[in-house]
C-alpha cells in the first residue's frame, strides 16, 4: 500500500476559428494546467495531444459555421499527472525545500506549520529534507535527532 500512486487527467482547451487563431496560445494553456496540478501538490507525468474523432470534427465544423468562421472548440491536450509523494526526498514540491523557495514565497523553514505538516524529518546540519523514519541524513549523513 506504500506505492500507490493517485493520477489525475486535466484537460488544456483551445480554441479555434478567428478568435481562437488571435487569441489562444497552446503555452498558455499548458501552463495554466501546470500551475493547477502544482498548486494541488501533484507533477505532471505525461502531455498527450488530444485527437478528434469523426463525430466530434463534424460537430466542430458545424460550430464553426454557424459562427461564421468567429469561433469554435478545438482539440488541445490531456495533461497526466501524479499526486507527489512527500517520503520521496527527490520529488518534494519545490515550496517544501528551503533552497528553492522563490522570492515572495514562503520556505520550509519560514513556515512552521509546513514542516509538521510535510512528514519530514530537517537535517540540523545541512537542512536537507529527510524521511520521518530516517535516522541519518540522505545528504550528508549526518544523524537525525
Amino acid at each position: 500500500m506504500d506505492n500507490i500512486s493517485i493520477n489525475n487527467i486535466y484537460r488544456a482547451n483551445l480554441s479555434g476559428g478567428i478568435i481562437g487563431w488571435l487569441t489562444t496560445s497552446s503555452k498558455r494553456a499548458l501552463e495554466s494546467v501546470c500551475r493547477t496540478a502544482n498548486s494541488r501538490g501533484e507533477e505532471v507525468v505525461f502531455v498527450i495531444h488530444d485527437t478528434m474523432n469523426v463525430f466530434r470534427w463534424i460537430l466542430y465544423l458545424l460550430i464553426l459555421c454557424i459562427t461564421l468562421l468567429l469561433w469554435c472548440p478545438a482539440p488541445g491536450y490531456l495533461v497526466i499527472t501524479r499526486r507527489i509523494s512527500v517520503g520521496d526526498s527527490n520529488v518534494l514540491p519545490p515550496s517544501t525545500k528551503a533552497d528553492s523557495a522563490m522570492p515572495g514565497e514562503a520556505s520550509l523553514s519560514q513556515t512552521g506549520s509546513a514542516r509538521a505538516s510535510a512528514n519530514v524529518r530537517i537535517c540540523p546540519k545541512c537542512g536537507g529534507s529527510n524521511e520521518l523514519l530516517a535516522s541519518f541524513c540522505g545528504s550528508c549523513g549526518a544523524r537525525l535527532g
